[in-house]
């Protein structure tokens, strides 16, 4: 039977495991607490599973990706396999799949170090700031955050866009990297851990569908991207664009996502 890994968000976390006469065994061990933490549970690979695996980089079209994988080939890749919220080293929490390998506990770094290939998809940094902003407004009127002022301004115009992402760059300098469920947390450190590079393929959300269905074909996987994307927010502010950041709001975002724009050449 397979392992079953349940990481509480109290003051320790429990690993439920099967073994090898069918009994659930309970490890427990310490974690890190936050009172808005949902418990992590996530299910192991096997030997049935496919070599190849996702690394969810949130607004990287993540959700298209795992879409795609499941309806196409069953293939489980990241939030069909981790579910709930893990608690991050400064004390915010964020959902299992947007958990970077580096900072994922040691069960799940050592589950993907198992796979031979894991891809993730990258983005001008520009693109994904923007993004977030339309992919927030896009939310149920109820369910807007406007910790970051997301609202203080009129929705969908330039000085919306840019005081949003100056008060959330503020914070992120600030040290408070993981706000937000992990979206405004670097793409690189997502892909590398110091020298260690976990994702080795790196595919550029520009070149998408084409880079993402070559990948499949040439690792015997019969998946493949049209043009849709789930998840799509783009059309909720039609005027709102890359063009629309200002010089201030681009020297925080270079400030913050300066490894990402030096290491994946944007």
């Amino acid at each position: 039977m397979l392992p079953i890994i349940f990481v509480g968000a109290a003051s320790h976390s429990l690993n439920l495991e099967f073994n090898s006469s069918g009994s659930l065994c309970l490890i427990q061990k310490d974690a890190r607490k936050t009172s808005k933490s949902k418990p992590m549970m996530y299910e192991t690979f096997d030997k049935n599973d496919p070599p190849v695996a996702f690394v969810h980089i949130p607004k990287n079209a993540g959700s298209t990706i795992e879409e795609l994988g499941m309806k196409q080939y069953k293939i489980r890749w990241s939030r069909y396999r981790m579910f709930g919220m893990y608690d991050m080293p400064d004390g915010y929490a964020c959902s299992a799949h947007h958990v970077p390998p580096q900072y994922s506990p040691g069960e799940i770094k050592g589950m993907y170090a198992t796979r031979d290939h894991l891809f993730c998809i990258s983005r001008h940094p520009y693109d994904r700031a923007v993004s977030e902003y339309t992919y927030l407004l896009s939310a149920p009127k109820g369910e807007i955050d406007n910790s970051t002022g997301l609202i203080d301004s009129f929705e969908c115009t330039p000085g919306g866009l840019n005081n949003f992402l100056q008060k959330a760059m503020t914070e992120v300098i600030s040290g408070k990297k993981f706000i937000a469920d992990c979206h405004f947390l670097p793409q690189s450190e997502y892909i590398w851990e110091g020298q260690k590079q976990w994702c080795k393929n790196i595919l550029r959300m520009d070149g998408l569908p084409g880079n993402f269905n070559n990948l499949m074909e040439s690792l015997g996987f019969n998946v493949s991207m049209g043009d849709g994307r789930e998840n799509q927010a783009a059309n909720r502010c039609p005027g709102v664009t890359v063009e629309s950041l200002t010089e201030e709001t681009k020297v925080m975002l270079n400030q913050v996502y300066h490894d990402d724009l030096e290491r994946l050449g944007y």
